[in-house]
This record gives structure tokens, sequence and C-alpha cells, in this order.
């Protein structure tokens, strides 16, 4: 409990290992409080491997180990900061609006923006030369094992990988639209959840 509340204070991310019915994996999470609820203690924070706000029982957590980096980062508005210098992602792309987060991924820095509604974009900033790398236009952008290149995304009814091949296509009906992806069996395969216009969701695993 010392290891998480200091995290929360220090502004730090922890990485554990998960135990849900779903399945077993490796999280790393921005912690931001605790929460007692349902007779149980939780975790409520932004979990980097689904790039959504999640909470986490802490009872189905182990190995748990603290970031021992401080973020050298942050980001306002469309400008992004790193060190000293600032950077505006418009220049990336110009119909952003906003920065969403930014993540530390090994040597790069996911900065997600906003776009539209479906659809936003990616802007990676490599931190030793300093520069904005690429450009990744879509959703649910997830990867494993600090390592971006690892990556897939979602672009409207395609998923692809963080090079641009086409992993797979769907002709998805109208009101049906991808909701999440989520590796899984030592990220070979890839969970998506697609879900549907009545409220159903429809589940397909890809063997990567």
């Amino acid at each position: 409990m010392e290891l998480i509340q200091d995290a929360i204070e220090l502004g730090k991310t922890l990485t554990f290992q998960y135990y849900a019915p779903s399945g077993n994996a490796e999280r790393e999470v921005e912690t931001y409080f605790l929460i007692f609820k349902w007779s149980s203690r939780y975790i409520y924070g932004y979990c980097l491997l689904r790039n959504d706000y999640r909470m986490f029982k802490l009872n189905r957590m182990t190995d748990i180990l603290q970031s021992t980096e401080l973020t050298d980062f942050s980001f306002e508005g469309t400008i992004f900061r790193y060190g000293e210098q600032s950077y505006d992602v418009t220049t990336c792309e110009e119909a952003i609006n906003c920065i969403l987060s930014a993540d530390s991924v090994g040597k790069k820095i996911v900065i997600k923006c906003h776009v539209g509604p479906m659809n936003g974009v990616y802007c990676i900033f490599d931190t030793v030369s300093k520069l904005f790398e690429t450009n990744l236009y879509g959703s649910h952008l997830i990867w494993h094992s600090d390592d971006i290149t690892t990556g897939v995304y979602v672009f409207w009814s395609d998923i692809y990988t963080y090079d641009g091949e086409i992993v797979k296509s769907y002709a998805l009906a109208d009101g049906n639209y991808i909701y999440d992806l989520a590796y899984s069996d030592n990220y070979t395969k890839l969970k998506v959840t697609i879900l549907c216009d009545d409220g159903t969701e429809q589940i397909d695993i890809i063997e990567l």
C-alpha cells in the first residue's frame, strides 16, 4: 500500500501483473487515487496498455513496481513541452485541436491528439533527435514491451500495424464500429471488440 500511495503522491506510474477473468496481462498505469468500493480496494488510473481510464482491484495485482523516472514532458492545448523546448502539434497536423495524453514508450513519446469524434492523430516524438518521427491517424493504439513498433491501431474499419500494414479489414454494418483492441496469449493474439448498433458486442480474435 505504501508503494501505491507514493506513486499517487509523486505522480509516478506502476507496473504490475493483473489477473482478471478475461486473462492475465502486464499493466502500466498512471495512478490517480485509491477507491474503496464493493468491500474491496481499487486503484483508479490511466492504463497505458488500453489507453483508457480503468479501475484495478488490489488483490488481483502482483509484482508491483514503481517507475524510477519522473516525466520530463508536459502539454497544454496543442503545445507539447519536452525539457526546455515547446512544440505545437498543429505543425504535424493542422486539424488537431488539443492534446489528450502523452505517454513515454522507450525513447519515444506517443502524443494522442483530438481531431474528430471517431479518429484522432498520434504524433510520435523521438526523445533522441527531439523531433516528431511520424503521425498515426486513427484510434485505439496499443503496444507492448515498451516498444512502439509493436503497436497496432484502428482507422475506421481497418486495423493497422505501426508500419502501416493492414492486419485486417472489416465490412461493418452501419452503426457498428471497432470499440477496443487488446493483446492476449503473450501478445500472440489480438482481441477485437466490435460494438453493434443495437448495443451488443462482437469479439474477433486475430492471430498475430
